[in-house]
């Protein structure tokens, strides 16, 4: 094992090979095209059942990733998943700003709890000619890797992706992958999310065995002209020598263009449909590396074509001032902890959609990537945010701030977490800002993210709520502000647009005031909307010893410190269940507004890109609550 890396803010990972968009290759375009990963000969998913000992205080056998080592007196435990909601392993803690471990950064407890992981896979006999790549979606805290009993690699920031090139390590037949995960590391100073404090493998776990003429990275973007009917398709791909790459561009299953040849698109697109999140229309771009002739991969990105412009101090999309009817969503399941059932995904994205809501902050990390896809599916704007928070580096030993966002030693750290979160997810259209993060003051580390993210790409604005002065964001973001308050900044001259990344609190009986909000909201152009808080609570599913089930919250596991029921603050309850706050935003968000006028009824449409034909109306008249007339 590597020297006490977890501990070295300026390590980041070793061995991890550079971020990119999530590529999967497929051997036929139709699969490609209905991009479900199983139907790729080249996808061999590893989730399941592993070998698992825990070490509570971090002190472990020093051969455990060794082939020859024994692990039949091991438990088995699923991956994904996180270790305490799954078996007697350590307890969940629930903390909204405080640190679970002493505030003595970079350095974590030397009783470090330490999860080990082995899983056994097999290879064909030929793999001559190929590579093999192994992909961890989200690990936390850090972690090293092994293969074969060799230490293949080392990694950090649980909600990023994290691939190796694990070739040189396999055999075929019989391999041995095995993972030493850290529940503290020096990352854990910037995860100090309000969330449980969950550890483990928590998102997939994979490989790819794929041709030496492989894809790394495809890069695609869809813009409109000034003229806003005229889209324009960029993309860029990082291909290996030798190869050649025929692009084919889908609407539906018609033909639009197709390009053999060359590494990079750059072509307009007459009458395109335009993607936003009432008109969510989608292309397919289907990519087929050749070499020699040979076709070696077909990959298939989606895309959608829209414009993401800061003018007037308003936000548009395709020249349309918008406003953000968001929420705030973490990655959670009362069963699963940190990991995200695909289904729960989706009842998310149903839920929300259903209820007016056409935005989401990812708070506070980059979000499983099928979130991303089924945004782009169902039309959803994204604030995309990195994963960072060091709230409870403000309090603490009598420290008015502990300025990691300012100490040069942490700058490798912050420009790390946004370079990997631009580079895996800018090819989804829904992706309209990329935030810095949450609640970590501002300092020279943020203009240092910012000015990488702008970088890697110019097409999204920049959000994040703690730079009052705009120094590097390109909205002005704030939290909680009462509605006089709003009013003032809605009458404001100031060129940035305001945005309210949290509001309407939704604990107990909230949230509260949403008409009014609204109604302020849809007054001043100014104000672009806002965020409530949150989507859904927090829970872990447990019993009590009579076995009655019950969701518990910050405490029920004996944990200290913790902030008691401060994660029961959502809209829907863990298991996804409604709660008055869904109906009363549902109803405050309405993209239409009646009023009584003249003896009749007028209406007014919020819809920015579509007519009401989509809508049925109906109306009754109810006079002591009976209906007269409909």
């Amino acid at each position: 094992m590597s020297k006490k890396v977890w501990q070295d803010p300026s390590v980041q990972g070793i061995n991890r090979l550079p971020a990119h968009t999530a590529l999967i290759p497929f051997a036929d375009e139709a699969s490609a095209r209905e991009g479900v990963y199983g139907l790729s000969p080249y996808y061999h998913l590893l989730n399941g059942e592993w070998a698992f000992k825990w070490c509570e205080n971090g002190v472990c056998p020093e051969d455990f990733a060794s082939p020859e080592a024994a692990d039949a007196d091991w438990d088995r435990i699923a991956v994904p998943g996180n270790w305490q909601v799954e078996g007697d392993y350590d307890v969940p803690q629930y903390t909204n700003w405080e640190y679970p471990i002493p505030l003595d950064p970079p350095y974590v407890p030397d009783d470090n709890p330490t999860g080990l992981y082995r899983r056994w896979f097999d290879l064909p006999e030929d793999l001559s000619g190929r590579k093999i790549l192994l992909t961890l979606d989200g690990v936390d805290s850090a972690y090293f890797v092994y293969v074969n009993g060799v230490e293949a690699g080392f990694a950090k920031t649980p909600h990023l992706t994290s691939e190796f090139d694990i070739t040189s390590l396999v055999r075929p037949g019989r391999n041995l992958l095995a993972l030493r995960v850290f529940k503290w590391s020096d990352g854990t100073y910037l995860e100090d999310q309000d969330m449980w404090r969950l550890s483990g493998i928590f998102r997939d776990v994979y490989l790819l065995d794929v041709p030496e003429a492989h894809l790394t990275d495809l890069r695609v973007n869809g813009g409109l002209l000034d003229d806003l009917t005229t889209g324009v398709l960029t993309a860029e791909a990082d291909a290996a020598p030798g190869t050649t790459l025929d692009w084919t561009l889908y609407s539906g299953d018609e033909v639009v263009f197709t390009q053999e040849g060359g590494d990079r698109l750059n072509r307009e697109i007459p009458s395109v449909r335009r993607w936003t999140d009432e008109t969510p229309d989608l292309y397919d771009l289907v990519v087929t590396v050749r070499k020699d002739g040979a076709v070696q991969e077909i990959y298939c990105q989606r895309v959608g074509f829209r414009r993401i412009e800061i003018r007037d101090a308003q936000l548009l999309i395709n020249g349309m001032p918008v406003k953000l009817r968001g929420v705030n969503r973490h990655d959670t399941d009362p069963d699963m902890g940190h990991t995200a059932p695909i289904d729960r995904i989706r009842r998310d994205i149903e839920l929300m959609k259903q209820a007016n809501i056409n935005c989401i902050r990812t708070s506070h990390y980059p979000p499983d990537t099928r979130l991303l896809s089924l945004c782009d599916e169902y039309g959803l704007y994204v604030l995309d945010e990195a994963d960072l928070e060091c709230h409870g580096g403000a309090y603490g030993k009598g420290r008015a701030h502990f300025p990691f966002s300012s100490d040069p030693a942490w700058e490798t750290a912050y420009v790390d977490r946004m370079e990997r979160m631009v580079r895996r997810d800018r090819n989804h259209p829904c992706v309209i800002f990329w935030s810095l993060g949450n609640e970590s003051a501002y300092g020279e580390n943020h203009a240092a993210m910012a000015k990488r993210a702008r970088e890697l790409d110019p097409t999204r604005p920049i959000h994040y709520c703690e730079d009052k002065r705009c120094e590097v964001a390109d909205v002005e973001s704030t939290m909680y502000p009462r509605i006089s308050a709003l009013i003032e900044e809605g009458i404001k001259d100031d060129p940035h647009p305001y945005y309210l990344c949290e509001y309407g609190h939704a604990m107990g009986l909230g949230p509260g005031s949403l008409e009014e909000y609204w109604e302020v909201f849809n007054t001043y152009p100014r104000l672009i909307g806002g965020c409530i808080w949150e989507w859904v609570e927090h829970s872990v599913r447990t019993r009590t010893p009579e076995g009655k089930e019950y969701f518990a919250y910050g405490g029920d596991f004996g944990e200290r410190p913790n902030s008691g029921n401060f994660c029961v603050d959502g809209m829907i309850a863990p298991d996804r269940t409604p709660r008055a706050g869904y109906y009363s935003a549902k109803e405050a968000m309405l993209p239409l507004r009646f009023a009584l006028e003249d003896g009749g009824i007028r209406v007014r449409s919020l819809y920015r890109f579509v007519t009401l034909e989509h809508l049925r109306l109906v109306w009754r008249l109810l006079i002591d609550g009976e209906i007269r007339d409909e």
